[in-house]
């Protein structure tokens, strides 16, 4: 074992997850899904498309295992770990990450040697110390701290205490055709599969726990305890005794696909990649289709914030999160959808007003309606707000006034210029807001307010808590209403180039500006 010192990238680092973009370029959502995927490859800095292995360390960087070597990921740019010991001129790529109990990383090395990475110090481990001189297939670390290796090939070694070591097997441990998986439970015992059976490492020997009656192609710890195992694009649960529970196969997108990687959540749920590319999700009843990325998938990991990152072969790195915003369209004969603006209902309905001037309405459970009138057809509908008895109230940029109720349409005289904002407050008085003026209609009155010359356009309103009224203006004037008139508050450092463009009250009497 060699201790050299590392060349390490050490900012002060907060992990930057995306979760708010719509389109990639390289990934598709899965139909029907609520999660979205990202990618990244060569053309946006990833050294190689190839990704082995990944894990996340405690100071939020993520780390790639791919075929030219260890990659750090800081949500915005990959850089190639510098290995500084001429012993890894051999050993460029990494086939296998793994994320210590102690917090540090494990790397498995395309020739054998393995590295331990914790903080500006590394701990090299190489064919001198006792290891194979083969790929690193996999690793697993067990309660203990111990750290097993498989090798291409299936030979293995362990790392315990500091030292290389081959352990022992006594007769009856383990058949002799090989070693094809390793994982350890939540409680850190050590489990295997080889010809077809299942082994558990207890009291320092291999335990027999059956025989499987297939062959598995991939196995992770499960949070309830004991293992997930995969054979194909069947997946069974084996607790801690050996029995086997059957959860059924998902749908496949093509023949022969098979599960690849498997890696459960911090809720439990269990996440699959196939050799077809699918994401899928397991959550003890049933499949869901997450995402379909770049087939062949090599490896899953939730990050902190329960994101997923996939690496793939030839594809690039994925991130898939839940999807929290998405397109829905007006159906039902609208001609335009292009939308100006929103309001809700208090009901859980939507209105939606359109570019051409149809208004749309979606209940709370239900499909989007178009509301026609010929009142209004054609007009150019900019604002809207919904009295508390329902009532519709619609402004348009022609300076007219309309009142919806009940499936009938009324129309209110003319405001004095084109109109920004409607409010209807608690009290059902109603308030329009425009260029350089500021009305209140109460019954079948309406008296305007005066307000700052200066204050230019109204682009917005909102009722605080206590019932007063409040509107933002085009360069930056935010008013409120005392009695019969609008008053100025100044807001520091703002400045008349800041246009107020939308309020929020808040349930303890502030006001939120946008």
């Amino acid at each position: 074992m060699r201790e050299v010192s590392a060349k390490m990238i050490k900012p002060v680092f907060r992990f930057l997850l995306i979760a708010v973009a719509l389109l990639s370029d390289h990934a598709l959502a899965a139909t029907g899904s609520g999660w979205f995927a990202r990618n990244w490859q060569s053309d946006k800095g990833l050294p190689n498309n190839t990704v082995f292995s990944l894990e996340q360390t405690p100071d939020g960087y993520l780390w790639l295992g791919t075929s030219v070597g260890l990659v750090s990921f800081d949500g915005n740019r990959f850089e190639k770990y510098a290995f500084t010991n001429s012993v890894f001129l051999g050993n460029r790529g990494v086939f296998s990450l793994l994320r210590s109990r102690a917090g540090g990383l494990w790397v498995g090395m395309d020739r054998g040697g393995v590295v331990y990475l914790d903080g500006d110090r590394t701990k090299v481990f190489t064919q001198k110390d006792g290891l194979m001189d083969a790929q690193v297939k996999t690793m697993t670390e067990d309660g203990d701290g111990t750290l097993w290796i498989v090798y291409l090939g299936n030979s293995f070694r362990q790392i315990k205490d500091g030292k290389a070591v081959t352990p022992s097997l006594q007769d009856g441990e383990l058949p002799t055709d090989g070693f094809n998986f390793m994982t350890c439970d939540r409680k850190g015992q050590l489990w295997w599969t080889t010809g077809g059976r299942l082994w558990a490492h207890e009291g320092g020997k291999f335990v027999s726990k059956g025989h499987l009656g297939f062959t598995i192609n991939c196995m992770c710890a499960a949070a309830k305890g004991g293992i997930w195992l995969a054979e194909n694009s069947h997946l069974f649960h084996c607790d801690a005794s050996g029995q086997l529970t059957d959860c059924g196969s998902f749908s496949s997108v093509q023949p022969g696909e098979t599960i690849s990687a498997m890696q459960e959540d911090a809720h439990g749920v269990l996440w699959l990649g196939t050799t077809a590319g699918a994401v899928l999700r397991y959550d003890d009843s049933k499949f869901e289709n997450a995402a379909i990325v770049h087939p062949q998938i090599q490896d899953l990991m939730e990050d902190r914030e329960g994101n997923i990152w996939v690496g793939t072969q030839g594809g690039g790195l994925y991130q898939i999160c839940r999807r929290i915003i998405e397109l829905t369209g007006i159906a039902n004969g609208s001609s335009v959808e292009m939308v100006n603006a929103v309001c809700a209902d208090g009901s859980g309905g939507l209105w939606a007003l359109m570019d051409n001037g149809e208004v749309a309405h979606r209940a709370a459970e239900g499909d989007w309606q178009i509301l026609t009138n010929k009142m209004w057809s054609g007009e150019f509908i900019v604002c809207a707000n919904v009295a508390r008895d329902g009532t519709l109230w619609l402004g348009a940029r022609s300076r007219k006034i309309y009142r919806w109720s009940h499936g009938e349409a009324t129309q209110l005289p003319d405001a004095p210029s084109s109109i920004q904002a409607l409010l209807v407050s608690a009290n059902g008085d109603l308030w329009i807001a425009g260029l350089n003026f500021l009305q209140r209609a109460s019954g079948d009155k309406i008296s305007a307010l005066p307000i700052p010359p200066e204050a230019h356009s109204l682009r917005t309103m909102v009722e605080d808590s206590n019932g007063t009224i409040w509107t933002g203006s085009s360069r930056g004037y935010l008013l409120h209403v005392e009695g019969d008139t609008a008053k100025q508050v100044p807001i520091p450092n703002l400045g008349t180039a800041s246009s107020i463009r939308c309020l929020m009250a808040g349930s303890d009497g502030s006001i939120w500006i946008g």
